[in-house]
C-alpha cells in the first residue's frame, strides 16, 4: 500500500470491499465499495481489475464486481486464496454452484496457488482460465535437525489442521520422547 507504484509507471488504486462487523455493517460497507468501483470503472477506466477471493461472502462480492467489470468491458483477474473454497462450493445449493462456475468461466484469469488447486478448480469448471503460481519456498534437502539442548517453537498461523498444527504436535511428541519436555520452549 505504501509503495510508490507511480515511479514504476503504474497507477494502482485500492478499494476495500470487506470490513468486519455485524452483517448489516458488512453489507453497507460493500454497497459503498461497489459504488466506488462502478465510478472507477466508468471514469478512470483501469486496464485490469485484480481481486482476491476466498469463499462464502467473498465469492458473492467478487461475483458482483466481476459483473460490473463485464458491463464496462474491463478485464478482471481473480486470485483464489480460499483454502475452504472447494468444500464450501460442494455444500452450496445447485443455483449458487452455477453462479460460481459462471464466475470461474467468465473472469479473464483465475490465479491459483499451485497445481493442486488448479486441478480442483478445473474439476469444478473445466473451462476456467487458470494461471498457476507455485510456492517459491526452497525446500532444503535436510528437513529436520533437532537441537539436542533446546527446542524453541514459534508457530505463526491459524490453529487449524490445514495449517499443520497436527504435524507440529506430532513432531513435538517425537522430540519429547527423545529428549524430554524440559528442553522445550514455546
Amino acid at each position: 500500500m505504501d509503495y510508490d507504484w507511480n515511479k514504476e509507471g503504474i497507477d494502482i488504486r485500492f478499494i476495500s470491499t470487506y470490513k468486519g462487523g455485524n452483517n448489516l455493517y458488512k453489507v453497507v460497507y460493500f454497497v459503498f465499495a461497489y459504488v466506488k468501483i462502478a465510478v472507477a470503472l466508468m471514469t478512470w477506466r483501469p486496464d485490469v481489475v485484480y481481486m482476491h477471493m476466498s469463499h462464502h461472502g467473498s465469492v458473492s462480492r467478487k461475483y458482483c464486481i466481476h459483473k460490473l467489470c463485464m458491463k464496462y468491458k474491463v478485464p478482471d483477474v481473480i486470485h483464489l486464496h480460499g483454502s475452504e473454497f472447494e468444500s464450501w462450493y460442494y455444500e452450496c445449493p445447485k443455483r449458487k454452484q452455477k453462479k460460481v462456475r459462471d464466475l470461474l468461466v467468465e473472469c479473464n484469469n483465475l490465479i491459483t496457488l499451485g497445481e493442486e488447486w488448479s486441478r480442483r478448480i478445473l474439476a469444478i469448471e473445466p473451462k476456467t482460465h487458470v494461471f498457476v503460481i507455485n510456492n517459491t519456498i526452497h525446500i532444503p534437502r535436510e528437513m529436520i535437525r533437532w537441537n539436542e539442548k533446546c527446542l524453541n517453537v514459534l508457530f505463526l498461523g491459524v490453529l487449524v489442521k490445514r495449517k499443520g498444527v497436527a504435524d507440529l504436535l506430532d513432531a513435538i511428541a517425537l522430540y519429547k520422547r527423545k529428549y524430554g519436555q524440559g528442553r522445550m520452549h514455546f
